[in-house]
């Protein structure tokens, strides 16, 4: 037997298959076909929430009186997630983990008088497959003063349920939208400040944008690059010229030795003293030790090394000490026969020259700006009066 019944079909429909031989012997086999009416077809997924109002016009009855029973297609109760409430004839729902599966679902309405109308509802029930990111969202841009806009298209997110998903941005990580952005209605919107961007560099920012059908959630991350002038950057516009006359006023206030030193030879040139070989020496600075910025010895015209200051002297500036005619041996601060006697800011013989100690000195002493205060020469020799010429300077 084979063919489609249509609505108007619906019923029990008696049959009789009847055989017969060629003697004309016969046989028969009567059984009832009941047709019955599809309602519905439904597929949800497990969690989620089933509901379907039974139709009030599945029988007329003259009585106005019909009663509906709900199991299963084979006679058996229904699930125990799924409830029929017969007070309003509505079946509902909602299925649990380890219920997927196919559900024929058998609907009765009788009105006592008439022979029963049937009805089946098919519900699917499957496991949920969350939403999942079909176009990844690239990597935006925005520039300080300008409204940044962004809409999450339809085809940026799947669900394979066709559940209804909403829509969420944040951060990475945990962290929040910058203020200066929101997201309403699949729109990502602000205009960002120069505070909002990088000191002296774009500012880049991680954000996510998420789908969620109730119960899986997908993401999609991109990085929005913040560019434009900075706040740091405008108060430099504004103080950098003056930044820039300031920074030479103080380069030129540094360097204002430069043009006093010629002046002032006079002042602070001490003339030189002989130091004689075996005998003890002293030299009293007379510049004070609060004003000594900077202590130099030379060699003719070229300035060797710069050392740093020992702690005895002021911590304020150095104290370098070299020969004219040779480099001070074992590279100490102060050649081996001088010392410098911070309490009494004087230089003194740590012990009497001797021969290898015959050479030129010429020490000054500056303040600040490389001011020269004081100039001294010692010139060490035997005790016959052997003098040394000293380079000009």
């Amino acid at each position: 037997f084979q063919g489609t019944p249509q609505l108007s079909d619906k019923g029990n429909i008696a049959i009789k298959v009847i055989a017969q031989d060629t003697k004309g012997g016969t046989a028969e086999s009567p059984f009832s076909l009941n047709v019955v009416e599809a309602l519905s077809q439904k597929v949800i997924r497990v969690g989620g929430s089933f509901v379907y109002t039974i139709p009030s016009d599945m029988i007329s009855s003259p009585l106005g009186s019909v009663t509906y029973s709900v199991t299963l297609d084979d006679g058996s109760p229904l699930p125990t997630w799924l409830n029929h409430s017969p007070a309003i004839n509505i079946i509902s729902g909602t299925p649990p983990s380890d219920s997927d599966g196919i559900y024929s679902i058998l609907v009765t309405a009788d009105d006592g008088v008439q022979a029963p109308v049937l009805g089946t509802i098919s519900l699917t029930v499957g496991l949920n497959a969350g939403p999942k990111v079909a176009n990844p969202l690239s990597n935006q841009v925005a520039q300080v003063g300008q409204t940044f806009r962004l809409v999450v298209s339809d085809n940026t997110f799947v669900d394979p349920n066709d559940d209804s998903l909403t829509f969420n941005a944040k951060g990475v990580n945990g962290r929040k939208l910058p203020s200066w952005l929101t997201f309403t209605d699949r729109t990502l919107e602000g205009k960002p400040g120069p505070g909002d961007t990088g000191a002296f560099n774009d500012k880049t920012i991680p954000i996510q944008i998420c789908a969620t059908d109730g119960d899986q959630e997908a993401c999609t991350v991109f990085d929005l690059s913040v560019q434009g002038t900075s706040t740091e950057e405008e108060i430099l516009t504004i103080l950098g010229p003056l930044a820039t006359v300031a920074g030479l006023s103080i380069a030129w206030y540094q360097k204002r030795g430069l043009l006093l030193n010629p002046w002032n030879r006079e002042k602070y040139n001490k003339g030189t003293r002989n130091v004689s070989i075996g005998q003890p020496f002293n030299y009293k600075l007379e510049t004070p030790k609060s004003k000594i910025k900077l202590v130099k010895a030379f060699e003719g015209t070229r300035m060797l090394a710069d050392l740093p200051a020992p702690k005895t002297l002021d911590q304020r500036g150095w104290l370098e000490w070299l020969k004219h005619d040779k480099s001070i041996r074992g590279g100490t601060l102060l050649p081996n026969w001088l010392k410098y006697d911070a309490a009494k800011n004087q230089l003194a013989s740590n012990y009497s020259p001797r021969l290898e100690d015959v050479g030129l000195y010429t020490i000054r002493v500056f303040g600040h700006g490389e001011v020269i205060l004081e100039e001294v020469r010692f010139n060490v020799g035997d005790q016959n009066g052997k003098k040394f010429e000293m380079n000009s300077m």
